[in-house]
This record gives structure tokens, C-alpha cells and sequence, in this order.
């Protein structure tokens, strides 16, 4: 079972595709050496970098139905994915995140 969400404030929105997938910003620590591991802490307030977002909203341009399995992934260490998604696609969105 995931934990309850208890503050707000430790929640990230990411907009993949154009579907909204709300997260807790340390479900993504669990792989802090990836694209999303490296998103600043909500609590944070970091200077501005040129590749890194500083908002609690961020948007990817990236195939929604993929990243389910990605955040799923991040949530359990386990990597599972529809039998009807392209190898190769799979290959590219784990290559991005």
C-alpha cells in the first residue's frame, strides 16, 4: 500500500502528455540520479538552473500511457509494461527519465 499523502506541500505535479500525475516528492528520491530524482525539493528554494524546473507544476512533452509504468517504477523498484507498447518506445522514454 502507498502511504498517505500528509502535506501537501511535499506533493509535485508532473504534466506527461497531458495527463496530470500528482506524486510525492520523495517517491522520486528514490532514484535521485535520474531526470526527476534531480527536480528541486518543494521546501527548497535553489537558485535558478537552465536545466532544472523550479516549480512544483512541471510539463514533459513525453508519452503519457509510458510513463505510468516509469512512475510506477519510482513507487515499487519494479518495472512492468503492457504487452501493446513498442519495445523501442519503451527503450526511449527509459532513456529520457
Amino acid at each position: 500500500m502507498y502511504p498517505a499523502i500528509t502535506d501537501v506541500e511535499d506533493v509535485i505535479t508532473l504534466n506527461v502528455g497531458g495527463v496530470r500525475h500528482e506524486v510525492l516528492w520523495k517517491t522520486l528520491q528514490s532514484n535521485p540520479n535520474s531526470r526527476l530524482g534531480e527536480l528541486p525539493s518543494p521546501h527548497t528554494e535553489k537558485q535558478q538552473s537552465n536545466n532544472v524546473p523550479q516549480t512544483k507544476n512541471v510539463y514533459y512533452d513525453r508519452n503519457p500511457i509510458i510513463f505510468n509504468s516509469i512512475l510506477d517504477f519510482y513507487r515499487t523498484g519494479k518495472l512492468h509494461f503492457n504487452a501493446d507498447i513498442c519495445p523501442d518506445s519503451i527503450s526511449d522514454e527509459l532513456q529520457f527519465w
